[in-house]
């Protein structure tokens, strides 16, 4: 069942997140940066947050009482997909107006449509286009070409030292 987030979903919204951050980025086994990263930011607080604030929308999907996965958006944050685009997929990127900030899916049920499911709630809700970064090295990016998501450039930021490179994508629905 997909249904919108409410406070009492917050404890498996942080445990979830920190599980799949760290099966995606922690290749290598569980750093202190890592713990502290997933410590500080994927807490119940945080999440109680985003289901309370008018800027936001959450919706999980969920078998029984088993949180399976989640898409996180952020009603505010608007690419500035322009910058991004030499060389890459030309779309119309002026009126993307909205990011999925997070769709995380627990590795035990991805394969399954969860993720395209989420996606497809949330298009029909909002109907409009949208944007997403990604990892370059994250498997997501299969499913999102798959999903005919346009590769309009790369974005990096620094984490821990080190340069972090994403792929951005826009989705016309």
């Amino acid at each position: 069942m997909i249904r919108l987030a409410t406070p009492s979903d917050c404890s498996n919204l942080a445990v979830l997140s920190a599980q799949v951050w760290l099966d995606t980025y922690a290749k290598e086994g569980v750093k202190r940066q890592y713990s502290e990263f997933v410590l500080s930011n994927f807490t119940v607080e945080y999440f109680q947050q985003l289901v309370s604030h008018t800027d936001f929308r959450l919706w999980l999907c969920e078998q029984g009482d088993v949180l399976q996965g989640f898409v996180l958006v952020n009603l505010k944050s608007h690419c500035q997909c322009d910058r991004y685009t030499a060389g890459y997929d030309q779309v119309a990127v002026s009126d993307v107006s909205y990011e999925v900030e997070k769709l995380y899916v627990s590795s035990r049920h991805q394969g399954q449509g969860i993720g395209k499911r989420l996606l497809a709630v949330m298009e029909q809700e909002l109907a409009r286009p949208y944007w997403l970064y990604t990892w370059v090295e994250n498997d997501a990016n299969s499913f999102y070409r798959h999903l005919d998501f346009a590769l309009v450039g790369q974005l990096a930021f620094e984490f821990s030292g080190h340069s972090i490179h994403n792929h951005v994508y826009v989705k016309h629905p």
